[in-house]
């Protein structure tokens, strides 16, 4: 995995995400929708594959500014490719 990348498990289906080089920031992440309505403040998802496959990147931190929203959806996809790999390796 890259080094700017890191990614990490705290429960079943819910994780953290760093992103450690410029736009730095953390975010927490969910497989599936069930909790996606509880989530306070923004929120991006990929269906995946379907429903059971939704990543979802949530609770927000940034260290720099927040990216412009076309560059913003490129990391997030980033993003997602990291953790559906991440958890692939695990299976």
């Amino acid at each position: 995995m890259s080094g700017t990348w890191h990614i990490a498990m705290l429960a079943e289906g819910t994780g953290t995400l760093e992103h450690r080089s410029a736009p730095r920031f953390r975010a927490l992440w969910t497989t599936g929708l069930d909790d996606l309505a509880d989530l306070d403040g923004p929120c991006w998802s990929d269906e995946g594959h379907g429903e059971g496959d939704t990543i979802s990147l949530h609770t927000f931190r940034w260290d720099d500014p927040a990216p412009a929203q076309k560059e913003f959806e490129a990391l997030m996809r980033e993003a997602v490719r990291r953790i559906d790999d991440w958890i692939a390796r695990r299976l």
